[in-house]
């Protein structure tokens, strides 16, 4: 049936183990494939409207007690999220 419909493609089954949680993404999984396949990987452009009115410091502050260990940390805040029913009400 796909054949009469043109459909022909490829279709990857994944198994993700419980060690590899970077590749619980479509994006991690696309990492992981070009690391295997010796390419580069496009990374999509990813962009967020930032709330300039609260600083992220003003909310939390992050030290990193060892720079050789973690050398980037990073984190988002999110605020005035008003969780609604599963109908929205």
């Amino acid at each position: 049936m796909a054949e009469l419909l043109g459909l022909n493609d490829v279709i990857f089954d994944i198994s993700i183990t419980p060690n590899r949680a970077d590749c619980l993404s479509v994006l991690g999984v696309a990492r992981e494939a070009a690391a295997l396949l010796g390419t580069s990987l496009k990374a999509p452009e990813i962009s967020v409207k930032e709330d300039e009115s609260t600083p992220a410091a003003s909310v939390c502050a992050v030290e990193i007690w060892d720079p050789d260990k973690c050398p980037r940390y990073a984190a988002r805040i999110i605020q005035a999220h008003r969780p609604a029913g599963w109908r929205g009400a």
